[in-house]
């Protein structure tokens, strides 16, 4: 294999034109590289800036968001009774009447609890129903059961012992 030599077409230039050529294309590369690099880095800082703005929104509305949703669970739970709680929550879940049964239950320190029985209910309606007993009325879940209802299987049956 015989080494060949490439002729670029600026060796044929006189030397002083080669040089101009040559700090042309330098110039050429680096204004190239900053208008490649340049709005990119910009972009990436103007983020980074909107991240840290965000991040200190965040950090000073939880705080108040979790006082108001505890404020909100006492307000519910000091105003009406364990069963009534239950029902708006069922009601705020899209819940109907036919799918729950509530039954009074002592719990084992005294404090009143009640067995709810969800009948036929859709795994969206029961997640929304348990953030609801848990974040807006502030109950507790002693036990939990959950089994798929015979009838329709994308429908789930579930029972809980719910305590303040």
């Amino acid at each position: 294999m015989s080494m060949r030599t490439r002729n670029w077409f600026w060796l044929k230039w006189p030397e002083h034109k080669q040089k101009r050529f040559m700090r042309l294309m330098r110039w050429l590369a680096i204004v190239l590289m900053l208008c490649i690099f340049g709005p990119q880095y910009f972009m990436t800082v103007a983020s980074e800036k909107e991240i840290v703005r965000k991040r200190d929104l965040y950090t000073r509305v939880v705080p108040v968001a979790r006082n108001l949703k505890r404020l909100r669970a006492k307000k519910i739970a000091a105003s009406d009774s364990l069963r009534s709680v239950v029902l708006k929550m069922a009601e705020i879940s899209g819940i109907g009447w036919d799918q729950l049964s509530l039954k009074k239950e002592p719990f084992e320190y005294g404090e009143p609890g009640l067995a709810v029985e969800l009948q036929g209910i859709t795994l969206v309606e029961l997640t929304s129903f348990l953030e609801a007993c848990r974040e807006q009325a502030g109950l507790r879940f002693l036990s939990f059961e959950m089994e798929r209802d015979e009838n329709q299987s994308v429908l789930a049956n579930a029972k809980t012992l719910l305590v303040r």
